[in-house]
């Protein structure tokens, strides 16, 4: 599947066509673009838990203190466990997140998931085999399966932003849009259009 954003921004604006605030919205978003990560698995998977229902700026200063050295902005690399629990253990999150991190870093380490092997699987699939780890629910799998994994077509509707736009985009058109059939494949770029938007109309 191709992955010409610009295409995709003109395939999102043809396929809104009969929605005309909804059309004009993706107009001023411009190009929407998945961005490449600097994080491996168990670094991007790691910095989601730890940001889980606190405030951006909290979870970015806990983060800091987690993976970077207090000198250097350089990411320590947890090739022994030792390493990890000790990084835990001065980052100021809950013993409950704490325990999920270290159950994923042992999933891996144990070869019980190899993270190289699940950009092969279906999004179905691959969605399910991250909410079988403790912690990681439909709303976490969903941000791993756009930003990680760059899959172009899922929709995190559940997440409460994009509740929030389907309804206010609902009132402006005067009816509702059927998301799934309409824009797919490409709903992974609808969201980031929603969130985006989210800022001006909501």
């Amino acid at each position: 599947m191709t992955k010409d954003f610009k295409k995709i921004h003109k395939t999102l604006i043809q396929k809104s066509k009969n929605f005309i605030f909804l059309k004009n919205q993706i107009q001023i978003n411009n190009v929407m673009s998945i961005k490449n990560t600097k994080l491996d698995f168990f670094m991007y998977i790691s910095k989601i838990i730890i940001s889980q229902q606190i405030s951006n700026q909290v979870a970015e200063k806990i983060w800091n203190e987690f993976c970077f050295n207090s000198q250097k902005k350089i990411y320590k690399l947890f090739t022994k466990k030792s390493h990890l629990l000790n990084a835990l253990k001065i980052t100021k999150v809950s013993e409950r997140k704490k325990k999920y991190i270290e159950e994923i870093y042992d999933s891996i380490n144990e070869k019980r998931i190899v993270p190289d092997d699940l950009k092969f699987e279906s999004d179905l699939k691959l969605k399910s085999k991250l909410e079988s780890f403790n912690g990681i629910g439909p709303w976490t799998a969903d941000n791993m399966l756009i930003f990680f994994f760059k899959r172009l077509n899922v929709f995190p509707s559940d997440d409460l932003v994009i509740k929030k736009v389907i309804f206010k985009i609902t009132q402006q058109e005067g009816s509702e849009i059927d998301f799934y059939s309409t824009f797919s494949p490409f709903l992974s770029i609808l969201s980031l259009h929603f969130w985006k938007m989210s800022k001006r109309i909501l």
